[in-house]
């Protein structure tokens, strides 16, 4: 294991040399302090902010990258503190960069601490959105694909990097509340520069101007892994490819003497004993290559440096804060000689006084929106759902940018509060006005999901999403599933407008589903095909975000085909049967869950009716009603309640096959809504009939943030109408263990009714 370093553990010769130059750049910065004094010069340009003396050298703090372990810079800093070592100026780059700016702002080391262990990094280092806040049209099929790619026309248009990085602005946006108005980074409470890299020329940049949480957004854009970042026409990326220690810059800003704190990659072992690890290993140790030469420079102008200790933990250990701050600690208590000597020879100076970071709310006056089209403006006028002028706090925007990120017609979306426009004549103080920057998605999206049970085997899902091909916000979905379960599909969805709640669709799609056919046995008497073609259209109205009501126009065909097994069922011939009808139907749906797969808490409640009637030309006469409502109750941080209750009708003598209800198994299909329900103790599919019932109720602990445990007891019925006879129900109960994993849920149930007989079931991947 690498020991915490710092110079103190150098050769005697080379650390005499360094303590004397350290001294030589005291002696002449207190001597051209004097000359200020005395009218004789002028102090650096950049000189400003409150750490800032003018009566004695000042102290610069660079801070390097290195991923989750710069989240170290935090516990150097606070023994730094301890010792009473004053900090003028700060320089960052990558994550040095994000907790070089918060320093900078004059957040504490208990504030920093606090801020990065209270993250949750998982969801800040992707761009989903939170199911909750989608539109429910989008809700619908969210979760379901593994990997979208974006595509251009008939290419595919791979992504400058993974992440756009929505969240991380979001979080820096937020945090720099308090300095929103600050332009220029010199005027900080400490004098600030975030290094970047400029993708053109590959030279570093230290950016002391502009927007600072994106400039620290840019410093922090890791190639392949964030999208570059765009300013003033200029494009950024990650400081750490050129210059990963930016001492040269905060002796730009005016720093004397430096402390710098080097958590870059190591070298690796000269045995040879190295690992590449996972894709985003290789991209940060090349970026540490490639600087190791800068490095090595820019470590020449420090006068202290400290090395906190890495090894155990990833590039990507960010749920372990606690620990790297005390390995920031630790290494800069090794080097606390060398700190002590410096608040020495500074004259132990007392520490600047800077107020910590307090959110008020902010008068915004008006509103200005740039980067969108026409409609795109209203739609962000709509979304932002805010009253304009008026006070405003960063939760307050924080909703707004993500209610109209959600809408999914946005790449990226941020804020920016600059001063408003007044006239002469107004004396007032100057109120706010709201910038949102927003950057239209262009692309489409092609999706690729994976499922696995052991009742049905493997699934694949291929789903193309069209943006804007019939309007501006309209959407166009192509979909295949294959498997022993196939479904291939068109839709077609358009609001009336950006901020209008009615939309228009039509959807044609081709379902085929395997059914069993029991006569009492344990193994099915036969196997058939359920094939259904329909073409549709509806009118949709959004009640919520989280509800909509649709009323439709039906075509369809369906063709029940026994596949293998015997002629007859008892007394009835099994034979293929084709229906051909119209129909008119109403959908319900209202969905507040956090999640498709294992929610932890919200509901879903359904009603799907539809009827058919010869007398006016449908080819048949039926009623069908499906009513579904599930909820989900956290009764503690790791334990949630849940329960269901479904109920299926069907009626009149032409009441097709499709609309049946199959009642059984682990795993029903999740084609066809309304048709099939699960009931532990019972084989898929086991029970068949023109109305059907289920009351399932459980519990879910989650002893790990990825782990659940459910234990499940239900009850299920079939027949021709709804019942309350304990006899007539079939009961069972099951326990699940399940892991939540980069390919979705994994997860294996051990399920049975009362008499005893136990099913294994085992599942990968989401539903779909």
């Amino acid at each position: 294991m690498r020991t915490p370093r710092s110079d103190c553990r150098r050769p005697p010769g080379d650390a005499m040399r360094r303590a004397g130059r350290m001294v030589a750049a005291l002696v002449l910065a207190l001597a051209a302090t004097a000359s200020v004094a005395h009218g004789q010069g002028g102090g650096p340009e950049e000189g400003g902010g409150a750490g800032a003396s003018a009566e004695r050298p000042r102290v610069g703090l660079v801070l390097s990258g290195g991923a989750a372990k710069g989240i170290a810079h935090v516990g150097v800093i606070r023994v730094l503190e301890e010792a009473g070592l004053p900090v003028d100026v700060v320089t960052g780059t990558s994550m040095g960069s994000i907790v070089g700016g918060l320093y900078a702002m004059g957040y504490t080391p208990e504030m920093m601490t606090r801020i990065m262990r209270e993250q949750k990094w998982s969801a800040l280092l992707t761009d989903a959105n939170p199911r909750d806040v989608l539109d429910l049209e989008r809700r619908l099929h969210s979760g379901e694909t593994l990997l979208t790619i974006p595509t251009r026309g008939r290419a595919v248009a791979l992504p400058s990097g993974v992440v756009q990085g929505q969240r991380v602005l979001e979080l820096l946006t937020r945090l720099a509340w308090p300095h929103h108005e600050v332009t220029d980074f010199r005027k900080l409470p400490r004098p600030f520069a975030a290094v970047v890299m400029d993708l053109r020329t590959g030279e570093a940049v230290p950016l002391t101007s502009g927007s600072l949480p994106l400039a620290i957004r840019a410093s922090m854009s890791i190639p392949s892994m964030f999208e570059p970042v765009v300013m003033d026409g200029r494009t950024y990326v990650d400081g750490g490819m050129a210059r990963n220690l930016p001492a040269e810059d905060a002796r730009a800003l005016g720093a004397d003497v430096l402390v710098c704190v080097d958590v870059g990659d190591p070298a690796p072992p000269e045995d040879g004993a190295f690992t590449a690890g996972s894709l985003i290993n290789v991209v940060l140790r090349t970026a540490f290559l490639r600087s190791e030469a800068s490095t090595r420079e820019q470590r020449r102008l420090c006068d202290v440096v400290i090395e906190p200790e890495a090894g155990g933990l990833g590039f990507f250990a960010f749920d372990a804060a606690d620990e790297w701050v005390l390995r920031g600690e630790t290494a800069a208590r090794a080097a606390l000689p060398q700190i002590q000597a410096l608040v020495e020879l500074l004259g132990r100076p007392a520490l600047p006084v800077i107020p910590a970071p307090v959110v008020h709310p902010v008068e915004v006056a008006t509103l200005e929106i740039r980067g969108a089209s026409a409609p795109g403006e209203r739609l962000v006028r709509q979304r932002i759902a805010v009253q304009i002028p008026a006070p405003l706090t960063p939760e307050d925007l924080r909703a707004a940018v993500e209610r109209v990120y959600s809408s999914g017609a946005f790449a990226r979306v941020s804020y920016r509060l600059l001063p408003a426009e007044i006239s002469a004549a107004d004396a007032s103080p100057p109120a706010q006005r709201l910038v949102i920057e927003v950057a239209e998605r262009q692309d489409d999206a092609l999706g690729f999901g994976l499922r696995y049970d052991s009742h049905e085997r493997a699934a694949l899902l291929f789903a193309l999403s069209l943006r804007n091909r019939l309007a501006y916000g309209s959407s166009v979905r192509l979909a295949a599933r294959l498997g022993q379960q196939t479904q291939l599909g068109l839709e077609a969805f358009d609001r009336l407008g950006a901020d209008s709640p009615i939309g228009i669709g039509g959807a044609l799609e081709f379902t085929d589903v395997p059914v069993d056919l029991f006569a009492g046995g344990d193994r099915p008497l036969v196997r058939g095909d359920l094939a259904v073609l329909r073409a549709s259209g509806y009118t949709s109205y959004a009640l919520a975000t989280s509800a909509f009501v649709r009323l439709g126009l039906n075509l369809q065909r369906v063709r029940a085909k026994p596949r293998v097994g015997a002629d007859t069922l008892g007394d009835v011939a099994v034979r293929t049967l084709t229906q051909t009808f119209a129909s008119a139907s109403l959908h319900l749906l209202a969905d507040t869950r956090d999640r498709t797969a294992y929610p932890l808490r919200g509901y879903r409640a359904s009603l799907l009716a539809e009827g058919a009637e010869r007398a006016v030309g449908s080819g048949a006469t039926f009623g069908h009603l499906a009513a579904d409502a599930e909820t989900f109750v956290p009764a503690s941080p790791s334990l949630t309640l849940f329960g269901r209750l479904a109920l299926t009708r069907g009626r009149g003598a032409d009441l097709p096959p499709s609309h049946a209800t199959f009642v059984g198994g682990l795993y029903p299909p999740a084609l066809l809504p309304g048709r099939f329900l699960p009931l532990y103790g019972a084989r898929p599919q086991e029970l068949i009939g023109r109305s059907g019932q289920l009351l399932l109720t459980g519990t879910r602990w989650r002893p790990g943030a990825d782990v659940f445990l459910e234990l499940v007891a239900n009850a299920g019925a079939v027949g021709d109408r709804w019942t309350l006879d304990p006899d007539a129900q079939r009961f069972g109960v099951g326990v699940t263990g399940g892991l939540f994993t980069p390919v979705g849920p994994v997860s294996l149930t051990l399920a049975g009714d009362r008499i005893g007989d136990l099913t294994l079931g085992f599942s990968l991947g989401a539903r779909f």
